[in-house]
């Protein structure tokens, strides 16, 4: 993977880590849930999970990485 290719997934995952923090929001921010809105929250978490594993697997592979992370 070229370096604008890490580039641009990194800005996917963040974007979609943006999305799920959305969504997180509103989940708590109601007192009761339905059983398809709890799958859908764990799903969520699950996948909060692969992109956190994926992030530093990415990083370590960008070469100008000075373990400050992408800001």
């Amino acid at each position: 993977m070229n370096d604008l290719a890490l580039i641009e997934r990194i800005r996917e995952l963040r974007h979609e880590i943006s999305e799920i923090q959305s969504a997180n929001r509103k989940y708590w921010g109601r007192s009761q849930h339905s059983q398809e809105e709890n799958k859908q929250n764990e799903r969520r978490r699950e996948r909060l999970q692969e992109i956190k594993e994926e992030l530093p697997t990415l990083a370590s592979r960008f070469p100008y990485n000075d373990g400050r992370g992408f800001e």
